[in-house]
């Protein structure tokens, strides 16, 4: 009755009496594995239609079970035929499954089977291999060996690990140092993987001295007890200090020797200039609080100076580039001999400090600036002088810019 019992029917999901064709097997992931364990595997291929409860008072609709069966079969006599377990329908073309442990060594035919008795084949799609005897390969790919960090700064973690034809069963990590003692911890590893990359962090401790070394070991675990490890010593410096650096300015081309004053240098400390280090690799440390160098050419304008120990890094101040000035024109370009024409000369990368002059490579006289209307332009005095002459700008620190033949000294009467 329907108020007191429901009725359960089991459908295929088609009926054996249609023209549907049987299903294909199409491959197995993986092909290979040893057999000191089970081994969880993905059949693909279809379509795998499984059957269905159905309630007939709700009309609701479950899964019925597994109804499908696969099983291994030796391509060679004398090894028996095993049924593969935990069958596991995932949709129309994907069955997951598990190869029981102790399977003998060799080459084996898959066969799965429908709900209907229809079966299909893929001819040596799997082999046994036999017993794990391959350790697991473990690398520490980050940091590197060697390396340098901050104290009170995030070191991250990067390991990776491999087995082959094996399962991992555990990766994991210890640190050691001075100042942290021991430390220790392993990843989460689900699903028993044959490869992984574990990822973790840590705070580098600050230890009493500036410059302590720290121990990262990495492990890998298979399932059936191989270990594999790998070590590197990186080294936890504290944050530099500085104090001052000298010069501040220097020609754009480079080649300015600077040197960077402060506190808690060691050997790899490094002068950073608008994020670049100086010359030679940083610079040339002397003693534990110097370092000198030399610029490399960058385009005119401020860059900050910073001291950096791995990843701590200082700021030091702000070092300017100048570029060499540069003439490019003249107005008026004639003057009485006896100086005082007012002139306005054009060009770039002027400055406070550039000096003006007026005549010949060795005789010179220099002209009095009224104004630095800008970097690219000034009015000032001609000085005296006879026939044609040249323009020089001079600056000390970038050298001189010229423009040959440029002025005219005439007999007319001074302004």
């Amino acid at each position: 009755m329907r108020g007191r019992y429901a009725l359960v029917l089991v459908l295929a999901a088609a009926c054996s009496g249609t023209d549907e064709a049987p299903p294909e097997l199409k491959s197995i992931e993986p092909r290979q594995a040893y057999n000191d364990d089970r081994v969880p595997i993905m059949l693909t291929g279809g379509p795998f239609r499984p059957t269905f409860t159905i309630d007939t008072n709700t009309g609701a609709a479950s899964l019925s079970g597994s109804p499908f069966a696969a099983y291994l079969i030796p391509t060679v006599l004398g090894l028996k035929s095993a049924a593969i377990g935990k069958m596991e329908w995932r949709d129309d073309h994907t069955l997951a499954a598990e190869i029981p442990a102790r399977i003998p060594d060799g080459l084996y035919d898959v066969q799965v089977r429908d709900p209907r008795g229809n079966s299909a084949m893929l001819r040596g799609a799997f082999r046994s291999l036999g017993a794990d005897v391959d350790v697991p390969t473990v690398v520490l790919r980050s940091p590197p060996f060697g390396a340098y960090v901050a104290a009170d700064s995030e070191v991250n973690v990067v390991i990776s690990a491999e087995d082959g034809n094996g399962r991992l069963r555990r990766v994991g990590w210890e640190l050691s140092s001075a100042a942290l003692g021991k430390k220790n911890g392993s990843c989460d590893l689900p699903d028993l993987p044959r490869a992984t990359e574990c990822h973790f962090s840590f705070v580098a401790p600050r230890g009493a001295k500036v410059l302590e070394d720290l121990t990262i070991t990495a492990n890998a675990t298979d399932t059936v007890g191989h270990t594999a490890s790998e070590t590197a010593t990186i080294h936890v410096a504290w944050t530099p200090i500085a104090v001052s650096f000298s010069p501040m300015t220097g020609p754009a081309y480079g080649m300015t020797q600077i040197t960077v004053r402060g506190q808690g240098f060691v050997k790899s400390t490094r002068v950073l200039m608008g994020g670049m280090p100086i010359e030679p690799n940083g610079g040339l440390v002397d003693g534990d609080t110097s370092i000198r160098g030399w610029t490399l050419p960058h385009e005119p304008g401020v860059v900050e100076v910073s001291v950096a120990t791995g990843n701590g890094v200082t700021s030091a101040g702000s070092f300017e580039f100048v570029a060499s000035p540069v003439i490019r024109d003249i107005f008026p370009t004639s003057g009485p001999s006896v100086g005082g024409n007012i002139v306005t000369i054009v060009g770039s990368h002027f400055r406070p400090s550039t000096r003006f002059f007026a005549g010949a490579d060795l005789t010179r006289e220099e002209l009095t600036v009224i104004d630095l209307v800008s970097s690219n332009r000034i009015r000032a005095f001609m000085p005296p002088g006879i026939g044609l002459v040249s323009l020089f700008a001079v600056d000390l620190i970038t050298g001189d810019g010229d423009l040959p033949d440029a002025y005219t000294y005439t007999d007319e009467p001074p302004p």
